[in-house]
């Protein structure tokens, strides 16, 4: 790689971890970092804490995922079960204003069924499901070749959740490729 390549980066923002990783037009991961999110106090150290760890940019697209609720026409986190006080961030304006380069939210199932459907497993597929098991369960949809997303937002202040470690065995290689999840994604989001 040379000195002009774009980078891509991607953040998955979760109630255990929040995890980072950067890579190539060509989807190459140069690097993987994460923090223990109850290692601070709000999302403002989180985002500090995890940006500190990236290689210096300049980037071409930011990816995020999180789980819900969230309204990524906005940008914003809204209110996940597993991130207490991560109330309307405005994570995407953040990191736009942070980093110079656009950035994109999306839940993390979608996320995730989104880069396996581009770049692993599902390439190829013209209908393909994604489901999550950590905290909470989701499910990404792939629908006659597009994403699935539904239209509205939900306020939710419980949620049903998993034992942390009940993974299903079949979803250990998912649940482990999940930060490099945004990072693809991002660049899908615009095409």
């Amino acid at each position: 790689m040379n000195d002009t390549s774009p980078l891509y980066l991607g953040l998955d923002l979760g109630g255990t971890k929040c995890a980072l990783v950067t890579g190539t037009e060509d989807c190459r991961v140069l690097s993987r970092d994460e923090i223990r999110t109850a290692d601070f106090p709000d999302w403002h150290g989180a985002l500090d804490a995890l940006l500190c760890r990236a290689p210096r940019g300049p980037f071409r697209a930011v990816g995020v995922s999180c789980g819900g609720p969230l309204d990524p026409s906005r940008g914003l986190i809204l209110s996940p079960p597993n991130l207490p006080g991560w109330d309307d961030v405005p994570i995407v304006q953040t990191l736009e204003e942070r980093l110079g380069a656009p950035a994109f939210l999306q839940n993390d199932a979608n996320a995730c069924a989104l880069a396996e459907w581009r770049f692993g497993a599902g390439r190829g597929c013209r209908n393909m499901a994604f489901l999550t098991f950590g905290t909470g369960l989701g499910a990404g949809l792939i629908l006659d070749g597009r994403l699935y997303a539904a239209r509205t937002t939900w306020r939710v202040k419980s949620a049903i959740s998993a034992p942390r470690r009940t993974v299903l065995p079949a979803m250990e290689n998912a649940a482990r490729s999940r930060a490099s999840a945004p990072a693809a994604a991002s660049r899908s989001w615009r095409a």
